[in-house]
């Protein structure tokens, strides 16, 4: 809608210099840019405009007579400045919308509310009209702030050094920082990310994925006939993910990192024996490892390793979701039970800022070092960390591979007869050889179940045997690694 009227004040008025000062990029989204577009194309209503405001603000006008938003909304207009690099207090926020900002799209700073921040909120009271709807009057009312900010504070992600990886229709990544000094604007704005206030004054860096639940639904429309997404995620976790099976989970193309708007969705690495419980599963370990990679490029821009709070309902009811983030986020602590932690946390920061007693909302915990039902990076793969085993398998070789106790992921069944070894895929009875000859036998293909270590003495006097080959998970950032470069990588054009 405004995509024009974006470029032309990116120009105008410097896109880094507007992303120093405000945190935000100039984009179509952005109401700085909607205000110009406005402007253009009703130029009568825009000279009629009296008050330019948010959903909240105006529930709160409504209720109170007085106009006034946080500065969690205003710091996602583009038009409102934040602290300078020096300054770290609550209070250095300011009580208004920037003027020079503004005067690009000739918005008189009147039109906008005031601006409730950290070190002065501002909490109206409802009119005594609201009675008969059985509101009494008096009744002190707070515009709570962004739905991520007030989701991260509800769950207890206060502190530099704390995430939360909101999750719903779009999924967002939300890190505080200790002060916005050191990060680096430059880079954060060239993966597409923000630096925002919290609503205790502090900085976060932010950065969105619009299609997560969206993705599941997407995926639902192309590939699962009648499935729903209770089935889907039933279906993904009755499998082991294959770490060769990619899904690039971009039906909108990717905000974030590397932003690209022609990325697309794209399954890498299928081959005829992957069957649709699989390719499912891929759909939520790539969801997953979008969502560890924007974890990680946060870390890295605010020299943190934080701790992860998971919230939104997908994360807490999904159990393929949640195993697939549990096996890709190493700092992911806490997952929030409620289904609605935005409206649960915006009463509990009405309750702190009118000096009630306030908390945080209830949530399950894990262990830092719990290894947790299919936290394992990714079964089922024959190759081992030594690189791919021969077909057939040299058995002075298996003797000499140190196979370390201490891991838990299975890849490859050898066949022990008097012929031989034979390397064989844990998801198939038969060598890799006669795989794709036979696809009957992929229809129901053997899972990998519990942990059994090979020793490698006990490859000798075995008859018609089957046992499974332990092998070293490969490292997370190995993974991560690897769907990065997939998803960073041009697509492939076909031949003509």
């Amino acid at each position: 809608m405004a995509n024009r009227q974006a470029g032309e004040l990116a120009a105008e008025l410097s896109a880094e210099r507007v992303f120093a000062a405000t945190g935000t990029r100039l984009t179509a989204k952005a109401p700085l840019a909607v205000w110009r577009w406005l402007a253009e194309s009703d130029p009568e209503r825009w000279r009629a405009l009296r008050h330019w405001a948010g959903v909240a603000d105006l529930a709160a006008l409504a209720l109170t007579g007085e106009f006034y938003t946080d500065h969690t909304l205003a710091g996602r207009t583009a038009a409102y400045r934040l602290p300078g690099s020096g300054e770290g207090a609550a209070s250095a926020f300011p009580a208004g919308f920037d003027a020079e900002l503004l005067a690009a799209v000739e918005l008189p700073a009147d039109r906008l509310p005031q601006v409730s921040h950290p070190g002065q909120r501002i909490l109206g009271k409802t009119l005594p009209k609201w009675g008969p709807l059985g509101i009494p009057a008096g009744v002190p009312v707070l515009v709570a702030g962004h739905d991520h900010a007030v989701g991260a504070w509800a769950a207890g992600v206060r502190k530099a050094g704390q995430s939360a990886d909101s999750l719903g229709t779009a999924e967002a990544i939300y890190t505080v920082v200790a002060a916005r000094t050191g990060i680096d604007l430059v880079e954060l704005r060239a993966q597409g990310m923000s630096l925002v206030g919290t609503l205790d004054g502090d900085f976060a860096l932010l950065a969105g994925h619009s299609a997560a639940g969206a993705m599941v639904s997407w995926w639902l429309e192309h590939h699962a006939g009648e499935l729903d997404v209770a089935g889907l995620g039933a279906l993904a976790a009755s499998v082991q993910p294959d770490p060769e099976l990619i899904v690039l989970p971009y039906p909108f193309g990717r905000n974030a990192p590397a932003p690209d708007p022609n990325a697309q969705v794209r399954l890498l690495g299928r081959q005829p024996w992957h069957s649709a419980a699989e390719e499912a599963a891929a759909v939520f370990n790539g969801l997953a490892l979008h969502a560890a990679w924007m974890l990680e490029v946060q870390s890295e821009l605010g020299g943190v390793q934080p701790e992860v709070t998971l919230l939104g309902g997908p994360g807490s009811t999904n159990p393929a979701w949640l195993d697939a983030k549990l096996r890709h986020m190493p700092g992911l602590r806490y997952a929030v039970e409620s289904t609605e932690p935005v409206a649960c946390g915006a009463a509990l920061f009405a309750l702190a800022a009118t000096g009630q007693a306030s908390s945080v909302l209830p949530r399950r915990e894990w262990a830092a070092a719990e290894p947790a039902s299919g936290r394992h990076e990714a079964l089922c793969r024959a190759r081992t960390p030594y690189g791919d085993i021969a077909d057939p398998f040299d058995s002075t070789l298996a003797k000499d591979v140190s196979i370390p106790e201490h891991e838990s992921d299975f890849g490859a069944l050898l066949s022990i007869s008097h012929d031989g070894l034979q390397l064989r895929d844990a998801r198939s009875s038969k060598p890799r050889s006669q795989r794709n000859a036979d696809s009957d036998q992929l229809e129901n293909p053997t899972r990998c179940s519990g942990p059994a270590v090979l020793q490698p003495d006990a490859l000798q006097g075995h008859g018609e045997h089957e046992t499974l080959l332990h092998k070293r998970s490969p490292e997370k950032q190995g993974m991560l690694a690897a769907f990065i470069q997939a998803a960073t990588s041009p697509e492939p054009k076909e031949d003509s």
